[in-house]
């Protein structure tokens, strides 16, 4: 794939949502290849901290490991909001559940995007259960601290509804029979025709 060559994508913020395995970093990944855009995956916001208290007891450290998470997410909004420039567009990925602290979360990624006088493009990735209980044992996840087992991910989908997005520049994309690049042409064409 080459990088796309026509200025569209200037001062965009594209947010990818959806399930764990779903394909949002992938996806993300192909995007930011085909447009020039840089990739903010949330792991590089959570790992850091996550990959310290590994091991340690969740009940005991888990207010101050996502208090510290939110520092990190802060710095980098920040950084993005005051220090890149204005012409940068980044492809920012998360797991957000319909839940108050993940509304919050949205909420302060269409913020930076209104602040920076940006286009923001929500997407809300799927596929079939199945696929998707297949992509979450890719190798690869296990070892950047993602959810890397089918069962956990059924007890996610069973306990966690994703958070309801209402945005006019929201895209759904079932990429079941994409790949990663199909998907994101997908939405670059998407944008395109905002």
């Amino acid at each position: 794939m080459g990088e796309i060559t026509d200025n569209n994508l200037q001062n965009t913020i594209i947010y990818f949502t959806g399930y764990p395995g779903v394909g949002k970093l992938t996806t993300a990944k192909a995007l930011c290849e085909i447009t020039g855009a840089t990739l903010v995956d949330n792991h590089l916001i959570n790992n850091p901290v996550l990959s310290v208290v590994r091991g340690s007891s969740i009940v005991k450290t888990a207010d101050e490991t996502w208090n510290r998470i939110r520092a990190i997410r802060d710095i980098v909004y920040d950084t993005i909001r005051n220090v890149a420039p204005k012409t940068a567009s980044f492809v920012l990925t998360n797991f957000l559940t319909d839940d108050p602290s993940n509304q919050r979360i949205f909420n302060q990624v269409q913020c930076l995007a209104k602040d920076r006088e940006a286009r923001f493009v929500p997407v809300i990735l799927t596929c079939n259960e199945e696929e998707n209980f297949r992509r979450v044992t890719s190798p690869d996840r296990a070892a950047n601290m993602k959810i890397a087992n089918p069962a956990r991910l059924e007890q996610v989908m069973q306990s966690s509804k994703l958070l309801l997005i209402e945005h006019p520049n929201l895209l759904e994309l079932d990429n079941t029979r994409l790949s990663a690049e199909q998907s994101a042409t997908a939405v670059y064409r998407h944008i395109e025709h905002l």
